[in-house]
């Protein structure tokens, strides 16, 4: 009868994990080097290529539908 009165066994606390490194100069150069490249390469697609005058054709529009039919 004294089993049923037992605490419950608690389990140990697990090890914390290891500590995750610094990042080093050369690490942080390379991750800013490659957020420059991405920059760039979007850059020049994202501008808008028209003359000096701007862009003087009319937008296409969608045309107007009766609806129903």
């Amino acid at each position: 009868m004294t089993n049923m009165f037992k605490k419950p066994k608690v389990p140990d606390m697990p090890t914390p994990p290891a500590p995750v490194p610094a990042p080093t100069i050369d690490t942080a150069r390379q991750q800013q080097q490659t957020v420059d490249n991405l920059a760039r390469r979007r850059g020049r697609a994202a501008t808008i290529l028209t003359g000096p005058t701007g862009d003087l054709v009319a937008p296409e529009t969608g045309t107007k539908q009766l609806l129903g039919n």
